[in-house]
């Protein structure tokens, strides 16, 4: 079995707050994340990629090329992987404009 990442994170923008699950995994097809509530995403769940330090969150469309935007979350150029639990972070949300988030949990393998 191929090894998977998961992080959680809280997204704030505008007074406004939501859950962020995204899992990773080593071998290409495990990049998703879920959000709750949907509405402060615009969307429940997509599929994750990343360019440089950068995490963008997009619709489940099977392929990045026209897929929409829901979010990016500006991640330490350390990686994630070593970002410790509480740091907080810049984001920009299609819905909300700029906010934040916050690295809640993490099971990196």
């Amino acid at each position: 079995m191929a090894s998977v990442s998961s992080f959680s994170f809280d997204l704030e923008a505008q007074g406004r707050a939501a859950k962020l699950h995204i899992k990773i995994g080593a071998a290409p097809g495990i990049e998703e994340w879920r959000c709750y509530p949907p509405d402060f995403l615009g969307a429940t769940n997509g599929t994750v990629a990343w360019r440089k330090n950068e995490i963008g969150l997009f619709s489940d469309s099977g392929n990045l090329e026209g897929a929409f935007t829901y979010g990016i979350l500006i991640i330490p150029e350390i990686g994630l992987d070593n970002v410790a639990i509480g740091t907080v972070g810049d984001a920009r949300f299609e819905n909300w404009g700029a906010g934040n988030w916050i690295l809640k949990n993490k099971l990196v393998s």
